[in-house]
Order: C-alpha cells, then sequence, then structure tokens
C-alpha cells in the first residue's frame, strides 16, 4: 500500500515510498509478479506504479503524489493497458 512507484536497473530495482528509494537485488519482472495487479501495473519497460499513487495523466506522462514535477513515461506498448486499467477504476470508484 506506501509502494508510490519502482523503477528497474537492470537486475535490480528502486521502489519509491513517500521520496525515499530502495535498492533491492530483483528483476522488475519478478516484482511485478508478486505485486496485486489491481492496484499496480506497469506504464514502461523500466516502470511500475500504483495506480492508487496517481495524481495526473497528461501527454502519456503520469504524475505520482508528492513527487512534485515528477512525469513518468507511458510507453506505446504499456498505453492501451494503462489506459484500460485507469479507466476501469474510475467508472468503478
Amino acid at each position: 500500500n506506501d509502494i508510490d512507484y519502482i523503477e528497474s536497473y537492470a537486475d535490480y530495482i528502486k521502489i519509491f515510498i513517500k521520496n525515499e528509494a530502495f535498492l533491492h537485488l530483483i528483476a522488475l519482472k519478478a516484482i511485478k509478479q508478486r505485486l496485486d495487479s489491481d492496484r499496480f501495473i506497469q506504464i514502461h519497460r523500466r516502470f511500475i506504479i500504483n495506480s492508487n499513487k496517481v495524481s495526473a495523466v497528461s501527454n502519456n506522462k503520469v504524475s505520482i503524489e508528492g513527487y512534485g514535477a515528477l512525469e513518468l513515461p507511458i510507453s506505446r506498448a504499456q498505453r492501451k493497458e494503462f489506459y484500460e486499467h485507469f479507466l476501469e477504476g474510475e467508472i468503478l470508484n
């Protein structure tokens, strides 16, 4: 619940929680399998976000609550899945 987003660095990931980063030796693919797919969505080959922490979506970029001007890219490959996930969640809420 506390995870804001995760960034991949080859075989490592950085987990961001309230503007703090924690480095772990695990591949993004492996951590993705452990996360709740209703809440966490991959938006780029390097990024997984907590959809509950999204503050804005603009020009295929995502802003995360509490990270100021940071914008994470939504890749073309992940775009359709992201918008389907995000819009479905908005309709249900």
